[in-house]
């Protein structure tokens, strides 16, 4: 069975600095860096995300790569906190339901 167990990775800024950390479970963190996705982890500039840049790819969501949604899902933070990118910290749900959420909410609010 994989390591779950959670372990800090920085998050810097473009000249070096850290100025935060995620935590990501060790055996995704293990997955990640066979693919190269290994330093430059950096906060989003809405702060929404962490990102990363692989060496031969686009700028990602950390998340994405760890959940791998398929299409019309979307990956939601449980807690809010997107430097939390543990498995146990994300939700699946499906990119519709997230668009009828507030309709629903308005509806049960009255």
């Amino acid at each position: 069975m994989a390591d779950a167990s959670p372990v800090s990775v920085p998050l810097i800024t473009g000249n070096g600095e850290t100025v935060g950390h995620a935590q990501v479970d060790q055996s995704d963190l293990d997955r990640l860096r066979g693919h190269g996705v290994v330093n430059n982890w950096f906060l989003g500039h809405r702060k929404d995300r962490v990102l990363v840049k692989p060496p031969a790819g686009n700028v990602t969501p950390v998340d994405l790569l760890i959940m791998e949604p398929k299409d019309h899902q979307t990956v939601v933070f449980k807690d809010g906190d997107p430097t939390n990118l543990t498995r146990g910290g994300f939700m699946m749900m499906w990119a519709t339901v997230l668009l009828l959420l507030p309709v629903f909410l308005s509806l049960t609010m009255t």
